[in-house]
């Protein structure tokens, strides 16, 4: 599993390129390094895999959500996701 991602730009290796990197140190936006790097990847497959078990409370691996992305069903789009966003949104109101 990857632990981090290159910036394409200057090398720098991080969990994942945010729009303040980009900006900060080489003035320009994620759409236009998206632009011009459209293969290389934003975020390492570590830092996606911890965030997928932070949002859901369960471990899936980068596999596993990659695939499902590619299949056109996203985890959200999933009955499984549905019934954590109505928890997730019934357990927020209630505060």
């Amino acid at each position: 599993m990857e632990k981090a991602v290159e910036c394409q730009l200057c090398g720098s290796l991080l969990l994942h390129i945010t729009w303040t990197h980009l900006i900060w140190n080489h003035g320009i936006t994620v759409e236009e390094y998206r632009r011009r790097f459209p293969s290389v990847p934003l975020q390492s497959e570590d830092f996606v895999s911890s965030r997928i078990d932070s949002l859901t409370g369960r471990p899936q691996s980068f596999e596993e959500r990659y695939s499902k992305s590619r299949s056109g069903q996203s985890y959200w789009d999933s009955k499984e996701g549905q019934a954590d966003s109505r928890r997730n949104h019934a357990s927020l109101s209630k505060v």
